[in-house]
């Protein structure tokens, strides 16, 4: 956020791009497809949308969804984006993101113009972006992937105090049942040491 460069329009718009790229990651850690090809419209029906209360949710068909034949399936994604990045996606969508239109589009990521082409198209570059972001700004860090995302959210909440898989599996958009199986490491290692601290008295007497 305090790496704004101010004064150089071009460059600003991308910032606050990416700003809102890397908040949607961590409040809905969606798949990379579903980030590039997710829509926003004007008169509020695209995916991306505000409701009465100024609070600003995702809506995604099943049907756009890898797991379709799973998970999403089973329900409609509606969630809501996290407040602490209403204020950022108003800005961009409202005041940043027509600097970056070429041509009438419902893409809410846009890009700069590849090989002369005029027309928007999902954003393919993504994910390296996300690469870019992460090894600049986070320390000791090479740089991470968008899908990198939806296993460091899906940690964070297992690790919290009175954090659980269906929780983790709700913000995924995915079943308990594959969140157990991909996730059961990080709670067995948690087990062993709330054990160890639990019987340090025993413990320390062996």
């Amino acid at each position: 956020r305090a790496d704004r460069p101010v004064g150089q329009p071009r460059r600003e718009s991308i910032w606050a791009r990416d700003l809102v790229l890397i908040k949607l990651l961590i409040s809905n850690p969606l798949r990379r497809r579903n980030l590039a090809y997710l829509t926003w419209r004007e008169d509020n029906t695209g995916e991306l949308y505000q409701r009465v209360d100024k609070s600003w949710w995702i809506r995604i068909p099943k049907s756009r969804f890898k797991n379709r034949h799973g998970a999403a399936g089973e329900q409609i994604y509606d969630c809501q984006v996290h407040p602490s990045a209403w204020r950022d996606i108003e800005r961009y969508l409202f005041i940043f993101r027509p600097t970056l239109l070429r041509e009438a589009t419902d893409l809410v990521f846009l890009t700069k113009s590849s090989h002369g082409v005029k027309e928007h198209r999902p954003w393919a570059e993504l994910s390296s972006r996300v690469h870019q972001l992460t090894a600049k700004y986070l320390p000791r860090c090479s740089g991470a992937r968008a899908h990198a995302f939806r296993h460091i959210v899906a940690t964070s909440i297992l690790k919290a105090d009175g954090g659980d898989y269906k929780t983790a599996a709700l913000v995924l958009n995915d079943r308990i049942q594959t969140v157990e199986k991909h996730y059961a490491g990080i709670r067995s290692s948690d087990g062993a040491d709330r054990m160890a601290k639990l019987l340090e008295g025993p413990f320390s007497r062996m």
